[in-house]
């Protein structure tokens, strides 16, 4: 019987032992959790930090990126400006040049001899300066933009041009536009008669380029 009561006690202190053993581990186990809990918070904390650091990054970049591609567009804008205004600068020097060309040495042909009756050399005294005509002669009464390209200094070389240019191009009218340069009447073939001088000096390019002779690729843009 005491025997028994002995194994009854040892039996109990030993799951008294165990029970104890238990919960120390289980408290140790959560002293651990609450370390680690507390970690991953602080971790947490730098994580955000980060994070917060790279939106503000990424917002920085993004601004900067903004002003570099407006930087981008006003060069190009100046460059494209430059460019158009260099264009414009070949083109008045290419008028220039052509214009004193013709003003200087319009095609050489001799004087008009009195004694021709032709109508061309009786009208060619008949017409108005800074007008330009048809080559019925009739007026020409709108103010166009045509291209000059052959200058002479009677009307009849320049009827005979006119006429065998105008076979040749027939996309526009050609015309006769007389002038006076230093005292002297020039008398010019002028192709075509467009309503703005953007259209004309963009066709004159083309022009230029397929242009047979010198004079065409002389050519050069006048209003009429």
């Amino acid at each position: 019987m005491i025997r028994s009561v002995i194994l009854v006690l040892i039996g109990g202190m030993s799951l008294l032992v165990a029970q104890a053993q238990t919960k120390r581990k289980i408290i140790e186990e959560n002293e651990q959790l609450k370390q680690e809990k507390v970690e991953l918070q602080k971790a947490n904390v730098q994580l955000e930090r980060e994070k917060q650091a790279l939106q503000k990054e990424n917002a920085a970049l993004k601004q900067e990126n903004q002003m570099l591609s407006s930087e981008v567009r006003r060069l190009q804008d100046n460059l494209s400006e430059l460019k158009e205004a260099n264009r414009a600068l070949t083109i008045r020097l290419s008028e220039n040049t052509s214009a004193a060309k013709s003003k200087s040495t319009p095609n050489e042909t001799p004087s008009i001899d009195p004694n021709d009756k032709r109508p061309c050399a009786i009208q060619q005294n008949k017409l108005a300066p800074n007008q330009s005509y048809f080559l019925t002669l009739n007026k020409l009464n709108t103010k166009g933009w045509g291209i000059q390209v052959y200058s002479y200094s009677t009307l009849c070389m320049a009827l005979e041009k006119a006429q065998e240019f105008s076979k040749q191009y027939k996309m526009y009218n050609t015309y006769i536009r007389v002038k006076e340069v230093d005292g002297k009447r020039v008398f010019s073939v002028v192709y075509g008669s467009l309503k703005d001088e953007a259209s004309a000096r963009s066709y004159c390019e083309n022009f230029r380029k397929i242009a047979k002779d010198r004079e065409g690729q002389n050519a050069f843009v006048i209003q009429h």
